[in-house]
């Protein structure tokens, strides 16, 4: 009989602790599975910025190299661009598209970094930027487009003759690529870091009010952004029209927050301690 108790205790025993088992891994699969955390992976994303920001350069620097090639045939008419402008308040308007276009992404970077630094959002706007630069380089690439700004080769310095090694160390802007503009596409990729940063910290308790006063003046901006670039022949506005609705398209397909999330975001999950019941970074597993 008290071999039949023993043994009746030890299966009871077994069974605690294996039930205690079950829970304590089922406690935990809980606590990863409801305390995910992105980080960005930064490797990654400095490996991309490096690399998109010299194709970029390098590609810019072929187009102009192309364009030099039949630097005497004139811009093509537009029927959108004034006949004539003065010399002087075309360049003032050309640099006013430049820096109106720098104030935004720099005024979306600080909206981004005050309304919490979501790691998806800055993940989608590289991504962007590398699914839309193959298909910009290789259009300018197949066909030679003369540039809609006159004298472009002068004006931004583009070195001439028979030596082309300053194709792959020369910096600044280019010729030849007006049919699609960087400025307008680059307003459109941080609008939509606006439009998703907006919505947290203290506009989350209005945030459909602040988007849509943000939407409104974001259209407004863009727009005049896009009257300046056409007026001042700094694009065509075939160019400028395919530039919106390509990076539109492109920012708001499904494939650029899958690839953002695959490429430059990792999955951290923070396990409680026993004691504390509280997420320890120590504790932090990676997915």
């Amino acid at each position: 009989m008290d071999k039949i108790e023993l043994a009746a205790y030890t299966m009871t025993a077994d069974c605690f602790q294996s039930s205690s088992a079950i829970l304590k891994t089922e406690y935990i699969l809980s606590i990863v599975l409801f305390n995910m955390i992105l980080r960005p992976r930064w490797i990654s994303i400095s490996i991309a910025f490096i690399v998109i920001t010299y194709v970029n350069q390098v590609a810019t620097n072929v187009i102009s190299y192309n364009q030099l090639q039949y630097e005497h045939i004139t811009p093509l008419t537009d029927i959108v661009i004034p006949t004539y402008m003065p010399a002087v308040a075309r360049e003032h308007l050309v640099n006013s598209v430049s820096v109106l276009t720098c104030i935004w992404i720099t005024g979306a970077l600080v909206c981004w970094f005050l309304r919490g630094k979501k790691v998806q959002f800055i993940a989608e706007v590289l991504t962007a930027e590398i699914l839309i630069l193959p298909i910009v380089a290789l259009f300018h690439l197949l066909t030679v487009v003369p540039d809609s700004y006159p004298d472009c080769l002068v004006a931004n310095e583009i070195p001439q003759g028979l030596d082309y090694s300053w194709v792959l160390t020369r910096l600044g802007n280019g010729c030849g690529n007006t049919m699609w503009s960087a400025d307008i596409a680059h307003i459109v990729i941080f609008f939509k870091l606006y439009d998703q940063s907006i919505g947290f910290g203290m506009c989350a308790p209005f945030k459909t009010c602040c988007r849509v006063l943000f939407r409104v003046f974001g259209l407004v901006f863009a727009s005049a952004v896009v009257g300046i670039s056409i007026v001042s022949q700094y694009n065509y506005s075939a160019g400028v029209l395919s530039s919106v609705f390509v990076t539109t398209t492109v920012c708001t397909h499904q494939v650029v927050p899958n690839v953002a999330k695959w490429c430059f975001v990792r999955k951290t999950a923070e396990v409680s301690s026993e004691d504390e019941q509280m997420p320890l970074n120590k504790n932090r597993i990676e997915i």
